[in-house]
């Protein structure tokens, strides 16, 4: 992860600057693709319950744009569901993709600041990163890993965009 940090991570000016729906838009991208990249990679890692929530939660934050901001009573659901799931048998490397879902909630449900967008792009190259990689990872690992790469270059060009 530490490729993240050296690359991303330093970016987190650039993040916290974006308004809050350039913030949400930014992140449901990013989610979405790490999912499916981690899906095409490693189908059965993700568990069914998860994946349904997460694309669900998705597909609800896409249809509020541009504004991304979602009505109470849907935001209270959607973390209700996100509940249910963290209560349920959570195997493998969800936990961090479930936290930036958390996250992309708090700020399309109760306005919190973009800054959480770089917590939600270090928690899915997380996911991506631990649901790819071999143990024990190593730097050389990472660097030649496509899921990471391509995650790595996704975030780069977006922050790029809306930055600019």
């Amino acid at each position: 992860m530490e490729w993240w940090d050296e690359t991303i991570g330093e970016r987190g000016g650039c993040a916290a600057s974006l308004a809050r729906n350039s913030a949400a838009a930014v992140a449901t991208v990013v989610m979405a693709d790490g999912l499916a990249a981690v899906r095409a990679v490693r189908p059965l890692i993700v568990p069914i319950e998860v994946g349904r929530f997460v694309d669900r939660t998705l597909a609800i934050v896409r249809q509020s744009a541009p504004d991304y901001r979602l009505q109470p009573e849907v935001g209270r659901e959607l973390f209700a569901d996100l509940r249910a799931v963290l209560d349920g048998s959570l195997t493998g490397p969800c936990g961090p993709l479930l936290f930036g879902v958390s996250s992309l909630l708090d700020i399309v449900t109760e306005g919190a600041a973009s800054d959480l967008l770089l917590d939600i792009l270090s928690s899915t190259y997380e996911f991506v990163f631990t649901a790819t990689m071999e143990f024990p990872p190593t730097d050389e690992a990472e660097h030649v890993n496509v899921t990471c790469r391509e995650m790595i270059a996704l975030q780069n060009r977006l922050l790029d965009e809306y930055c600019s």
